[in-house]
């Protein structure tokens, strides 16, 4: 691995950089040219000193925000990209925005890319434009036919509060307008069960959505992640479960009701505990088992999902 800053003439101080008065011009251009790299390099370098803390000790942003003085937010977008880019196929030539905007494909698409960004000389826009068409939006797949009796969703919220957040969701997964949601034609039995997943801030928005596809909000469980995330009134540690009913479902055995708080702690970006589908079987066995917005196929189950391989 190349150096990136080796240069005998100037010394980095943490107020500032000392240049020594020798330096020739082309020394001064050198120089540019090694600090412009360092600039895109930090928050790699960042990522991976955070995975690597991670990898040994567990994770570690408290100490890593009180170290860095940097807000988690920056932290784990830092950590995100190290963590889905290898470091054999980082592009020195493009910035880490480059390479945020492809971590959510698979390493072989990565490469495409960012080979195709180095090239044709992309911006990170015009290179985002490219993931978006190999990330064909869910509402382009038709959905499975049949009806079902049980439906297990996990919607991709479309968030405006922020464009930068916004554009980090963006990177690892196509979201959708909640009209666009709300239309979809769901293929639910007249007696089902709807299972969706909503963040606080969606609250007002999934019940929009539970109706439009012809259920009546019953109840809801809370998954504990046993991680703090950020917010605006409260750091995030939960997500709601919402139940709807439609038509004459009966609810559980009362010996297969289980508790409405689910602990397990957080892991990558969006994806949901593991042990909901367990639960849903036992509370509803012998159903016909439908996954809306699923990332994997999975026995007994029907999935719909534009990362289902």
């Amino acid at each position: 691995m190349s150096e990136l800053i080796k240069f005998e003439k100037c010394y980095f101080e943490k107020t500032g950089l000392k240049i020594d008065e020798s330096v020739t011009f082309e020394e001064w251009e050198e120089l540019g040219k090694a600090l412009q790299k360092a600039g895109g390099a930090i928050q790699f370098w960042i990522g991976d000193w955070i995975r690597f803390g991670e990898n040994h000790w567990g994770e570690k942003y408290a100490q890593a925000i009180e170290l860095t003085g940097l807000e988690y937010g920056t932290l784990s977008t830092d950590k995100y990209v190290a963590d889905k880019v290898d470091l054999s196929l980082r592009n020195e030539n493009l910035t880490f925005q480059h390479h945020k905007e492809v971590a959510s494909l698979e390493s072989d698409q990565q490469k495409i890319l960012l080979d195709m960004a180095e090239k044709e000389k992309l911006t990170t826009r015009q290179l985002r434009d490219e993931v978006r068409k190999i990330k064909a939006p869910s509402q382009s797949i038709p959905l499975p036919k049949g009806k079902f009796e049980v439906i297990y969703a996990d919607p991709p919220w479309r968030y405006e509060f922020s464009s930068d957040t916004k554009d980090d969701i963006e990177n690892k997964y196509p979201t959708m307008e909640l009209e666009e949601i709300k239309s979809m034609d769901i293929p639910s039995a007249d007696n089902s069960v709807l299972l969706m997943w909503a963040t606080a801030p969606k609250t007002e928005e999934a019940i929009e959505v539970l109706n439009a596809w012809g259920f009546k909000y019953r109840t809801n469980a809370v998954w504990d992640k046993e991680w703090i995330g950020m917010g605006y009134w409260f750091r995030g540690q939960h997500e709601l479960l919402l139940v709807g009913v439609k038509g004459n479902f009966s609810p559980p055995e009362s010996t297969e009701r289980v508790s409405s708080v689910i602990r397990e702690r957080r892991t990558e970006h969006s994806k949901k505990p593991e042990c909901v589908y367990g639960m849903i079987e036992k509370m509803f066995p012998d159903r016909k088992y439908l996954e809306l917005f699923a990332r994997n196929n999975r026995d007994n189950w029907t999935g719909f999902g534009n990362e289902i391989k």
